[in-house]
């Protein structure tokens, strides 16, 4: 199709047109390669192997961390009849540091 553009646009002859199967042909064996992101591990590969086997498990407490909150807050509200934002981050927090030391609390909590 570009090839067919550029033709026109440059007044050549179009008198072998690519047949549309072919354009579209592209080998599926190769893998594709992010550039900008073997660029960055090549500069700096230990460092961010570092940040990512860091942050992952924290991205995932903060995650988990959030659906115990919202959970613990829509609670007390119902219960109570209000919430208190220091008793919901208290509670948030004896719940995460159980569900760090016991996997099946953090099964209970973590299902939506």
């Amino acid at each position: 199709m570009i090839r067919k553009i550029l033709q026109v646009l440059s007044g050549a002859d179009a008198a072998t047109p690519v047949p549309i199967e072919e354009e579209r042909r592209t080998d599926k064996s190769k893998k594709l390669l992010d550039v900008a992101h073997e660029a960055i591990i090549e500069e700096d590969g230990e460092g961010l192997k570092g940040l990512i086997r860091l942050g992952g498990p924290n991205a995932e407490r903060q995650r988990f961390k959030g659906k115990v909150r919202k959970k613990v807050w829509d609670t007390v509200k119902d219960e109570f009849g209000f919430a208190d934002e220091a008793m919901v981050d208290e509670i948030t927090d004896r719940i995460d540091d159980v569900a760090t030391a016991d996997p099946r609390y953090e099964k209970l909590f973590d299902s939506e």
